[in-house]
């Protein structure tokens, strides 16, 4: 589930329609000013990328690497790379 407050997937949890593992919760949030994500996104200080429901939302414990990296390792090519580097691999 995406979007859900604490209180509504307890609920959903309690009336057995979910389970606790389908729940992901993220804490804090960046913001930018209008048309500053853009502008870096331009400047590659950012990268997109698709990703399924099912790595994202996946259990944190079951990573074996952080998201982003995971992510980036998944694309392939430069992006691999980078990874890497990031993580003093190269």
């Amino acid at each position: 589930y995406v979007g859900a407050s604490l209180a509504h997937a307890a609920a959903l949890v309690a009336r057995r329609q979910a389970r606790a593992g389908q729940f992901k919760f993220f804490y804090s949030n960046t913001r930018w000013a209008p048309g500053q994500l853009e502008a870096e996104l331009a400047e590659g200080k950012w990268v997109a990328a698709a990703c399924s429901k099912e790595l994202v939302l996946q259990a944190a414990a079951h990573w074996e690497k952080p998201l982003w990296r995971l992510a980036l390792e998944l694309m392939g090519g430069r992006h691999g790379l980078i990874s890497r580097e990031l993580c003093g691999e190269l």
